[in-house]
């Protein structure tokens, strides 16, 4: 089984470029399929978690509200975000709208500047690509169509500002700043993805750096994990379960950082092998003869969590999609405990 940090690593990757961070550090990430089906050896058996007092619960009338007012501008941007082939071109046709205060624009666009700024950084001083292919021979059939797939949706920003011509503010924002402004804005997705970049920072603190400053970091990231919960919706459930399994010192945490990421991908999030966001939890070690091509989530998160974890995050999974469905509040626990 992979350590616990293999999710949470995954962040250095996205904040700089994922293909760099897998090339220098060999990162070890798991990754996410549409089809959640429970581990071997386990029954279909409905389990029902008893929530703790930090649990959210939201009137059903605020939850369909605010999902419904949310939920349009999230399929609109994230929808056209996942059809792209090409980034440089998306975020062009994002911009007006994220400099008129859209937050799911503003997310859509830091999130394709994730990848594409690391892409730039990767290849600007290369002749051509197959030049930075060609340093890493040992490197899998599988990572090498991964850097070229991202090489072709990010190349424009090799040479070229995407924001050219906008106001001289927006000209020189990047991935973290777009997220600022979202999360500002209160988007629930980069709520989450800001709580997930907190986690990050707060296990690498070392052990005994047991300070307020870590306390205090984890404080605010189950805060703004609470914030996004009010609204929920795909993007936000994703990135708020790669907080919560990033958080490795709080043993409650995996269950239910699992069982929100099963959600999202039951309620729409792409968490098939073809999409590029799901660099965050994909596993690229060079050359790992246990990283098969055709793994998907369920094999992989399994592998993170346990079989016995997985089971009951699964089965949590099924009973917030089926209270989604009929209608109910999903009572949904973000408490991220600060103790070591």
């Amino acid at each position: 089984m992979m350590k616990s940090r293999a999710i949470g690593a995954g962040v250095a990757v996205a904040a700089a470029s994922a293909l760099a961070f897998v090339l220098v550090h060999v990162a070890t990430k798991p990754e996410i399929s549409v089809a959640a089906t429970l581990p071997r050896g386990y029954s279909d058996t409905v389990f029902r978690a008893e929530p703790s007092q930090s649990a959210l619960p939201i009137s059903i009338g605020q939850y369909e509200q605010v999902n419904t007012q949310r939920s349009r501008n999230e399929k609109s941007w994230s929808g056209k975000l996942d059809e792209s082939s090409d980034l440089f071109a998306f975020v062009q046709s994002a911009a007006p709208a994220a400099l008129r205060g859209d937050g799911a624009a503003q997310f859509a666009i830091s999130e394709a500047l994730r990848l594409c700024e690391g892409v730039a950084s990767l290849y600007r001083a290369a002749v051509a690509p197959e030049d930075v292919w060609s340093r890493h021979p040992g490197m899998t059939a599988g990572l090498l169509d991964s850097m070229q797939k991202d090489y072709a949706l990010c190349h424009r920003f090799v040479s070229a500002n995407p924001f050219v011509g906008l106001p001289v503010e927006a000209q020189s924002r990047d991935a973290g700043d777009w997220l600022d402004l979202a999360a500002a804005d209160g988007y629930p997705a980069a709520e989450a993805r800001k709580a997930y970049e907190l986690m990050l920072v707060a296990i690498r603190a070392p052990a005994a750096a047991e300070s307020q400053g870590t306390d205090a970091t984890t404080r605010e990231a189950s805060d703004l994990l609470g914030r996004a919960m009010k609204a929920g919706g795909a993007e936000a459930w994703w990135f708020a379960g790669l907080a919560l399994l990033a958080a490795d010192f709080d043993p409650t945490a995996k269950e239910r950082g699992a069982s929100l990421v099963l959600l999202a991908c039951r309620s729409g999030f792409d968490c098939g092998p073809l999409n590029w966001r799901n660099l965050l939890v994909r596993c690229n070690r060079l050359g790992d003869p246990d990283c098969p091509p055709d793994a998907t989530v369920p094999y992989y998160l399994e592998r993170e969590v346990g079989g016995d974890v997985y089971a009951r995050a699964y089965a949590l999974a099924e009973n917030l999609t089926r209270d989604i469905g009929e209608h109910h509040a999903p009572m949904i626990d973000v408490s991220i405990s600060a103790t070591r």
